[in-house]
């Protein structure tokens, strides 16, 4: 803190003293609209990250309890005052071990009143760019159950002032909350600098192209100021002068003198005035005091200056706005990627850094949604019982999930220590659900004399093989779709098998482990290094229930354990060699074993495709666009690492066929960078199945790298491309990227967020070649036929926006998956393939199992038949230990004119596909589940197009309203608690 105790509580007294001359801070004259006078909106506000430079825990004890308490205890002083507050993940802390039962009484009292309003309300305000709408969807849903079960309100705006730039996906999804209207800053400069000149920083914004008209909310784009305080002096908790008779006009006139200006921005008189910024009004009650007297001042001079000024909430503020008889500009789903806030400075960096938290992030989410569902599916028609040990764990893992969603969690932003607790938070979150999810399967699993299996996640079972001991595996799908999928687990015998419940082989493989190379990782766990030291792993074809499990068993081949590794294969002489599967070709170059050839040899589509390395060379030096965390600014085009492997090996088995590539040595120490560069491609034989075998596997490790370095991996293929690339927004719908080679920065101006999937479209030759991946980066499309993705960084230097980049971590098991085909085949499979990647089986062991006499269950699924393809059941979850209802929410999963047929409505009834009983009752709720969609009533807004309309996103006619019939569109998703 600036100031000592004692100096601020001297502030306060001389606050005491000053005020007893003022009069009512709170004006009431004139209408909004009156051209003749400017109307000031003052929103005090505090910008608390949750997580940044210090740790949520820091950050609470030295200034955010203060905040929120002083805050509280300033609105009940004056019932002009007014306070928003936006992230759960502090307030839930200040209400449960803070607040006294006087100050939980008051708050209730404000929240009545209008004086103290919840803005966005979720458990943080999240990031846009490297989070998955799934899980941005459950930290809102968590924030708003707390409100609702709390004070019995819902959020109705957004507030996204921090983030660095928007998504289309996550505004699109407020609407569908019921929000009436957002708050957006940080966009690209040239942009900001046109919507100011033309005046049109508000407009109403139609994110989805696959809504239209029927989905928008009104958006406030922030000016030059953004959220902070414009004004200097105005922090009286920091150590600014008090306001004094000396003062006073000057601090008044800058705060006149700024909202006039602000005023020639914005379209209306009605003008947001924020005040406030990251962590501010910790001493709330003399920062109230002092604006107290501005405040009156500016009013008493009003007519002088043309101004009127007033406390406001947000929701004040549009209320303003909404009641002005004006017609608004309109925007598309275009989305606001990537942020640039100068000439040269684009934030591209940070859809990359810190590449090992944004890996274990995404992987929490499977574990989360694992654990949910099986927590329902135990739950769904069972006798009452005591749940609340399940929703204490759930709560454990879904918080943590909820904070790794902030602007500066996930998107590798904060210092070191800090990116520390979100993993340690993750960690602690999945060691509470990971007993609840072994008790509900074995539940599951009970058998017809009631026992139930022993199981553990503990991949080190498998060390238990032996001869006549055979390991049990019960392999559970969270998706609501039945999948083949691929299961690999560490072995210790070359001679393993695998065999389905009733007796029959398995396609099946064990090869060799990957070479690791572990280096100190910043957070334990998050680098992708094996759980087991294993010297080999077994690959097999689990094919499995929707939302279920199949139980596999792994014996020997044998009297006796074979512990040797299998050997690499010679490749048939030649100058290049082939791998195929009956669906795909992959031809390698001899003698260097790189990739030149990808033949689907089901559509007949092929094309030319060369991998490598290259890396970006930093300019960590430059005046006014140096690189760092947030900055992605190159010196030049990519640096090319190795032209071709400098080794490789072939490993090939009955069902895994693979090429193992070394791009640049080993790592021998820690010191070592730019090393370890490897990969294997991989296929798979399998089931003859499409589902099986249309994809390859890339797996990568790298690391440590230099300093100031971008790693990339280059596709380049034969197709042409153009100049557009096409990238997903969170997982869910996807954008077109048309190359700009007028930005101030074409290399770093031109990368964009991946958060599953980036593809290449060649219409004519009418085929698609896409990358998933299994984390947020960085990629972009600089030639035709050309796609890359930013693997890792490292970046030392300041770029002037928060902490630098030092990340010395070693990346292990980093997985992509490659798609080719045509066009139409691309469309259909690519969906399911991403679901697939993001939301892999989870594994549970049991050892010494007797296969012919297995007492237990060896299948089970939730669901009586599985979704249609395109419908994910997206959420199927309770959210408290004493409710009946479960939720469950349903998404369209292609988008409008995607593909024929998927992309047509889908009509689906509940109880065809859950146990639901005869007398189930079906609600549908707004998308956080605070409201029920018959009551929701959202603002129209007058439109340019002439549209003005309350664009629910919930519009539907006659049997499309219908809950017990669904119909869902393209990419939409409908919520609905369900009584079973």
């Amino acid at each position: 803190m600036a100031r000592s105790v004692a100096a601020f509580l001297s502030a306060i007294l001389i606050g005491l003293v000053w005020s007893c001359s003022a009069v009512s801070s709170q004006s009431t004259e004139g209408k909004y609209g009156n051209s003749s006078m400017i109307y000031g909106f003052i929103v005090p506000h505090s910008h608390d990250d949750v997580g940044w430079l210090f740790t949520i825990e820091e950050y609470y004890v030295v200034r955010v309890q203060f905040i929120i308490g002083q805050a509280i205890d300033s609105l009940w002083m004056n019932p002009n005052r007014r306070f928003i507050i936006v992230e759960m993940a502090y307030f839930t802390i200040w209400w449960e071990k803070t607040a006294t039962a006087e100050q939980q009484d008051r708050c209730r009292k404000l929240v009545a009143n209008g004086q103290l309003e919840f803005i966005i309300g979720g458990w943080t305000m999240e990031d846009e760019a490297c989070t998955t709408y799934s899980a941005n969807i459950d930290q809102m849903t968590e924030g708003h159950q707390f409100l609702l079960n709390t004070f019995g309100v819902r959020p109705r705006f957004g507030w996204q002032v921090d983030p660095f730039g928007a998504s289309s996906v996550v505004h699109e999804h407020f609407a569908l909350m019921g929000f009436d209207a957002t708050v957006i800053s940080r966009v690209d400069y040239r942009l900001k600098d046109a919507m100011t000149q033309n005046r049109s920083l508000e407009f109403v914004w139609r994110p989805s192209k696959n809504y239209g008209n029927d989905l928008e909310i009104f958006t406030h784009c922030m000016d030059y100021y953004s959220y902070s305080t414009s004004t200097g002096g105005l922090e009286w908790d920091d150590g600014d002068p008090l306001v004094n008779e000396t003062n006073i006009v000057t601090l008044s006139n800058a705060i006149v003198n700024n909202i006039k200006q602000r005023a020639s921005w914005y379209a209306t008189n009605a003008i947001l005035f924020p005040w406030g910024t990251d962590f501010e009004h910790f001493g709330a009650l003399v920062d109230f005091y002092n604006m107290d007297q501005l405040i009156a001042h500016i009013n008493a001079h009003s007519q002088e200056h043309g101004v009127v000024v007033q406390y406001a909430t947000l929701g004040e503020f549009f209320g303003a706005l909404h009641s002005i008889n004006h017609t608004w500009p309109t925007r598309d789903n275009t989305d606001w990627f990537p942020y640039a806030d100068s000439p040269g400075s684009y934030w591209s960096g940070y859809f990359t850094s810190r590449p090992a938290l944004k890996g274990y992030v995404r992987s929490r989410e499977n574990t989360l949604r694992a654990a949910e569902t099986l927590h329902a599916s135990v739950r769904v028609g069972a006798q009452f019982a005591n749940y609340s040990d399940d929703i204490a764990a759930l709560e454990q893992l879904r918080q943590a999930s909820g904070e790794a969603t902030h602007h500066d969690a996930v998107a590798g932003t904060s210092n070191p220590w800090v990116v520390v607790m979100y993993a340690d938070h993750l960690a602690a979150g999945t060691g509470a659900v990971e007993p609840t999810m072994t008790s509900n399967i074995a539940k599951l699993a009970t058998g017809t004399s009631g026992k139930s299996p022993s199981l553990t996640l503990d991949p080190s079972t498998m060390a238990q093989l032996a001869p006549g001991q055979p390991v049990a595996m019960l392999v559970y799908n969270a998706l609501s779709w039945n999948v083949t999928q691929p299961v690999r687990v560490p072995a210790f015998c070359s001679n393993a098998v695998v065999t389905d419940s009733l007796g029959r082989p398995v396609p099946s493989g064990v090869q060799a482990s990957l070479p690791t190379h572990p280096i100190p990782c910043l957070a334990a766990g998050t680098c992708g290094y094996p759980a087991v030291a294993a010297p080999m792993e077994l690959f097999f074809e689990a094919q499995l229930p929707a939302m279920g499990y199949a139980t596999f068993f792994v014996s020997l081949n044998g009297s006796a354990c074979n512990a040797t590794v299998p050997a690499a294969v010679s490749p048939v002489p030649g100058s290049e060699f082939v791998l195929e599967n009956g669906f795909l070709s992959l031809t390698f170059s001899q003698p260097n074993g790189q990739l030149v050839a990808i033949d689907n040899l089901v559509s007949g589509v092929s094309t030319t495709v060369k991998q490598n390395f290259f890396r970006y060379h930093a300019d960590a030096n430059a005046t006014s666009a140096s690189e760092g965390t947030y900055v992605f600014h190159p010196l030049g085009p990519a640096e090319l690492i190795t032209a071709a492997p400098i080794s490789f090996e072939v490993r090939a088995n009955s069902y895994v066929q693979e090429v193992r590539q070394v791009f640049t040595a080993p790592c021998l120490d820690p010191n070592t960078v730019d090393c370890g560069i490897s990969q294997v491609v991989r296929i798979y034989t399998g089931s003859n199945t499409s589902e099986a075998r249309n994809f390859i596997e890339v797996v990568h490790s790298v690391g440590p790298i230099s300093p100031e370095v971008d790693i990339v991996t280059r596709y380049s293929t034969s197709l042409s491309t153009g100049q557009t690339l096409f990238t997903d927004n969170n997982c869910f719908e996807i954008q077109q990227r048309t190359l700009d080679p007028t930005k101030s920065d074409p290399i770093a101006g031109n990368f964009f967020p991946v958060d599953c999937v980036a593809y290449l479209r060649d219409e004519t030759a009418e085929s698609q070649f896409s990358v998933l991946v299994d984390r947020a980066q960085a990629g972009g499309s600089l030639s035709s036929g050309q796609v890359e993705l930013t693997m890792h960084r490292r970046a030392i230097e300041y770029d002037h926006k928060g902490p630098n980049c030092d990340d010395v971590d070693r990346l292990e098991n980093v997985r992509y998956l490659l798609h080719f085909d045509s066009v139409p085949n691309a469309a259909a499979q690519r969906t399911q393939l991403q679901y697939r990647h993001q939301f892999p089986p989870t594994v549970f062991f049991s050892s010494g199992a007797n296969p012919g006499a297995w007492p237990y269950r060896t299948q089970y699924s939730a669901m009586l038949q599985p979704f249609p393809d395109n419908v994910h059941l997206l959420t199927f979850e309770y959210l408290s230990a004493n409710s009946s209802s479960l939720l469950v929410r349903l998404a369209h999963v292609y988008e409008t004119g995607e593909q024929t047929p998927l992309s047509k409505p889908a009509a689906v009834t509940l109880a065809d596909y859950l146990p639901l009983s005869a007398s189930a009752s079906v609600v549908e709720m707004t998308l956080s589940a605070v409201l029920p969609t018959s009551e929701l009533a959202r603002w129209s807004w007058s439109t340019a197009d002439g549209a003005s309309t309350a664009a629910n996103g919930f519009k539907c006619d006659g049997e499309e309203c219908s809950t017990a019939s669904i119909v869902l569109n393209p990419s939409q998703i409908r919520t609905f608690f369900v009584q079973p």
